[in-house]
């Protein structure tokens, strides 16, 4: 059983950044953006049984949302559970919690697991329900309803679909597939991008004679080597796309793919590489 205190976390006494003290909304909301402040959720939680919590990411890119921007807070819960002994020794369930003050981005509860060997974060796909609550009318009653709902998802959901990656396993064929299919997904955003050396997302990852690897193993390795923990500097990959030369010729060029840093984005790929494993899940009869 994982001690919860082993973890590297804060509490509010602890936490000094401002945008987690923020109390008020950006000056370019209206009177009628009711601010559910990040502070008031996780001081509700600690005294609803002593939720543990850390700070994973902050957005300052744009000046002017600076203290007001996208943050996401991942904590745990004692009432949290796997439920399974083989799960718990590595694996804590999570609430990622994301906020923001300047009305770009809702309170969103989404449902995750923390790797405590790995010290690395998974934030699960579309098939676990995502809470989204608007900045209108929100009370800590309701902040509470929430995360009563999700409780039952970790043993009754998320359990079940950790295991059955680690028990299916998926041959090299099908391997390179996946990674393209990230790299692609990753790359998506890139101008006129053609193709990537794909087949880097896979070093590392534990095969058997036969070639196969479970699927667990799989996404855990392109995950890491794609670069999708927030701060995480991606594996060397390089990739091709046309641009323009100095004579604006179309030509072929290359890049490294480079450090996520939007929260979003960094949100939305880790959803993805969990929706798109599913895939190679057996189909229920």
């Amino acid at each position: 059983m994982i001690n919860l205190n082993q973890l590297n976390t804060m509490n509010l006494e602890s936490e000094t950044t401002t945008v987690i003290n923020q109390t008020k909304a950006h000056a370019n909301r209206t009177d009628k953006y009711s601010v559910v402040t990040t502070k008031d959720i996780l001081e509700q939680l600690l005294e609803d049984a002593g939720l543990v919590w850390t700070k994973v990411a902050e957005e300052n890119n744009t000046p002017k949302y600076k203290g007001y921007g996208t943050h996401l807070v991942r904590c745990t819960h004692p009432e949290f559970s796997l439920g399974k002994d083989d799960l718990k020794r590595d694996l804590i369930p999570q609430l990622y919690i994301k906020n923001s003050y300047h009305g770009r981005t809702c309170f969103e509860i989404h449902v995750g697991i923390f790797n405590v060997f790995q010290m690395k974060g998974f934030i699960l796909g579309n098939r676990f329900e995502v809470i989204k609550i608007k900045h209108i009318g929100l009370t800590k009653e309701d902040v509470s309803e929430v995360v009563n709902q999700m409780r039952d998802v970790f043993i009754g959901e998320v359990a079940p679909f950790i295991l059955s990656l680690k028990e299916n396993r998926i041959g090299e064929k099908q391997q390179l597939a996946f990674a393209e299919a990230i790299l692609r997904e990753r790359a998506r955003l890139i101008p006129h991008f053609i193709k990537g050396e794909h087949q880097k997302l896979l070093e590392g990852l534990k095969k058997d004679a036969a070639g196969t690897s479970s699927l667990w193993d799989l996404l855990v390795v392109v995950k890491d080597n794609c670069g999708l923990e927030f701060r995480s500097i991606p594996a060397d990959i390089k990739y091709e796309f046309v641009g323009k030369d100095k004579d604006g010729n179309d030509v072929l060029k290359e890049r490294k793919i480079s450090k996520l840093k939007n929260i979003q984005e960094v949100t939305y790929l880790n959803k993805f590489l969990f929706d798109k494993i599913t895939e190679y899940l057996p189909k229920a009869e």
